[in-house]
């Protein structure tokens, strides 16, 4: 294949193999020789724009693929990063409650009840934090709030969930579920309990 020197920013040299009629194009910055079969001998310098331009629009495709493939890459690693979060916060509760139940054979739990505030004005329950006591226990009536289980959510001041519990069971109508009271401080804070019909938010206070 004979080579011709190409005064162009991205071309760096063309060449054509007469008897075998191919057609090879040099790109400047990356070295890539790209080669056309079956070109006639009039169409390898006339219609060198026709090929560059096919030859751009397949530079183009190309990159959209890896483009696509990156994000493809960035949602599986987004996910996985996803996956591992939920591992670390189910490992951490698990610590927390063989602390809780250590801590609940020391010493007894302070217990909480709650009470969902149904007008303004109503006052909030405060739990005041002991320096024996290490677990918090709450007790929350479900005799107006029946579900066949519940979902449980403790959140702090800026709706940050702190814990949370899934297909709890209610016994005598009583839902009961103990944190370390480490987990809190002196603040507000929400406990939202899902039922199979509606969520529930009540809301205490720490100091």
């Amino acid at each position: 294949m004979r080579w011709i020197d190409v005064d162009s920013r991205s071309i760096a040299r063309i060449g054509y193999a007469s008897k075998r009629r191919e057609l090879g194009i040099e790109f400047r910055d990356s070295g890539k020789i790209y080669l056309y079969f079956d070109v006639p001998p009039e169409e390898h310098t006339g219609g060198l724009g026709v090929y560059t331009a096919r030859l751009r629009q397949s530079l183009q495709s190309e990159m959209a693929r890896n483009r696509t493939a990156q994000t493809d890459f960035r949602a599986q690693l987004d996910q996985k990063n996803s996956q591992v979060d939920k591992l670390e916060r189910q490992v951490q509760d698990l610590q927390d409650e063989n602390t809780t139940l250590q801590a609940s054979a020391e010493s007894p739990p302070i217990v909480l009840n709650l009470q969902p505030l149904e007008r303004e004005g109503d006052s909030v329950p405060i739990v005041k934090r002991s320096s024996k006591a290490k677990v918090l226990e709450f007790h929350v009536s479900t005799m107006d709030f029946p579900s066949p289980s519940y979902a449980v959510s403790l959140k702090d001041n800026n709706g940050k969930e702190l814990r949370s519990w899934a297909n709890l069971k209610a016994g005598h109508n009583l839902l009961t579920f103990r944190v370390p009271l480490r987990l809190l401080r002196a603040g507000e804070y929400s406990v939202v309990i899902t039922g199979d019909q509606k969520s529930q938010p009540y809301p205490f206070r720490a100091e």
